[in-house]
């Protein structure tokens, strides 16, 4: 389990980064812009401002290569990022090595100077799941993570304070949250579902 902690260390918020020439921006909060992305690899849907980016990357870790997917888009008010990484010979996990795995998800979140403004845990297509948001470098990224079948999935989104917040400053007080980012937040996450 220690080097598979280590794996989702490397993996999570690992964003991608590529010489590619990004899109334009997608209309964020216009209701007919959003629409459903399925990934039939990935077994799983989402609804989006548009059509991510897709990324396929092969990382080494202490436990081989694990193979990583993620997908990317960039809205006019948001970013959103959703990967998942296959750990083929990892299999159903207790309930102590699920914690474990999100807590690593949420430390891998963490690191580089981002700054915890709430965690909580939530349930992610019927499974065991981790929410955290954060600040990290001026943005505000709400995540999830959840670890189902071999995979752990992180979906993530980015805003910045002012977007995040009415006041424009980082609250733990969920009363502090603008309606646009519960909105968006609300529609992106709660759309977000594991496939067969």
């Amino acid at each position: 389990m220690r080097f598979i902690i280590t794996a989702v260390l490397l993996l999570t918020f690992a964003f991608p980064v590529t010489a590619q020439d990004p899109p334009a921006p997608a209309k964020g909060n216009t209701p007919d812009t959003w629409k459903e992305f399925t990934s039939k690899e990935g077994k799983f849907r989402v609804l989006l401002p548009g059509t991510p980016q897709q990324q396929d990357r092969v990382l080494q870790t202490p436990i081989g290569a694990v193979k990583t997917h993620d997908f990317f888009l960039q809205s006019d008010v948001s970013a959103y990022y959703l990967s998942y990484a296959e750990f083929p010979n990892v299999g159903a996990l207790t309930p102590q090595e699920n914690k474990e795995m999100l807590d690593s998800s949420r430390n891998r979140a963490l690191s580089d100077g981002a700054r915890l403004i709430s965690e909580s845990d939530v349930l992610v297509s019927g499974n065991p799941g981790r929410e955290v948001i954060a600040e990290k470098q001026g943005m505000i990224l709400r995540a999830r993570f959840v670890y189902v079948d071999g995979r752990l999935y992180n979906v993530i989104l980015g805003v910045t304070a002012n977007t995040a917040f009415s006041s424009g400053k980082p609250s733990a007080n969920a009363a502090d949250r603008s309606e646009l980012f519960e909105s968006i937040s609300t529609k992106f996450f709660d759309s977000f579902k594991l496939t067969k």
